[in-house]
């Protein structure tokens, strides 16, 4: 965004939404896919059934990454003591900042062992058998098998906020499956976000213009395969207008 901003580049990549402060200094995004942030469990948790069973809720994770809940039991409604250790971001991240939008937070609100990088949080959690971290869904399913890496589990959110995973909640087994919810609006944004392209103003360089008509077309049918959600037709064609419009001008 900073390098957009000061037209050191043409396009910038950003992971999170717009600020409005960046959007008067000139920042106009395109979309480009979606993706969304899981929080994350190591596979071999004690409690592995019951958080598959109980899944999240939005107030747990508030209260979770602000260091209120010491253990599993508080976070599953159970007796259980197992502690609970809580893993976040050291490096500023759109993964981090959208996931702390989906209960009201900002990144540096976020409370936890600071590890850098989504492969470092990854690596934490399957390190440590009752973690919990977050993580883009690129880095929890392997691209091969469509299941989540070794050691890795992803608890699902209680969207419905009724206490348990309801069949139509239930969506993490793979990853296509998932993708497919993420598109269909069945997992929540925040913590599902779009990612976007941006620049100062809109672009004027013929060959950037055409860069993002591919991207927005023929470009679309390489996205699922790097683990990410393509954009709807709905969206693609805004943009597509959005970007004729700025050719015009």
């Amino acid at each position: 965004m900073t390098d957009a901003l000061a037209k050191v580049v043409d396009l910038g990549m950003v992971s999170r939404e717009i600020y409005e402060s960046e959007t008067k200094k000139g920042a106009l995004a395109i979309s480009v896919m979606k993706d969304a942030v899981v929080p994350t469990v190591n596979s071999a948790n004690p409690n592995i059934a019951e958080i598959r069973k109980v899944g999240l809720k939005k107030s747990v994770a508030g209260k979770l990454w602000n260091n209120e809940i010491k253990t599993w039991g508080e976070v599953l409604g159970t007796g259980s003591k197992v502690p609970v250790h809580v893993f976040t971001r050291s490096d500023a991240c759109g993964a981090a900042e959208t996931w702390a939008s989906w209960f009201g937070k900002k990144q540096e609100d976020l409370a936890g062992t600071a590890v850098f990088g989504d492969p470092g949080v990854a690596s934490a959690v399957q390190k440590d058998k009752v973690a919990i971290g977050l993580n883009n869904i690129a880095y929890v399913y392997d691209q091969k098998t469509k299941k989540p890496y070794d050691g890795l589990a992803v608890i699902p959110l209680d969207v419905n906020d009724n206490g348990k995973i309801d069949p139509e909640e239930d969506f993490y087994g793979d990853i296509n499956t998932l993708m497919q919810a993420i598109a269909d609006g069945k997992f929540p944004s925040p913590p599902a976000c779009d990612l976007y392209f941006v620049s100062n103003g809109a672009p004027k360089n013929e060959v950037v213009k055409e860069f993002l008509r591919f991207v927005l077309t023929e470009g679309q049918k390489y996205v699922t395969e790097v683990g990410y959600v393509a954009l709807s037709q709905s969206t693609i064609n805004e943009q597509l207008k959005w970007l004729d419009t700025a050719q015009s001008r």
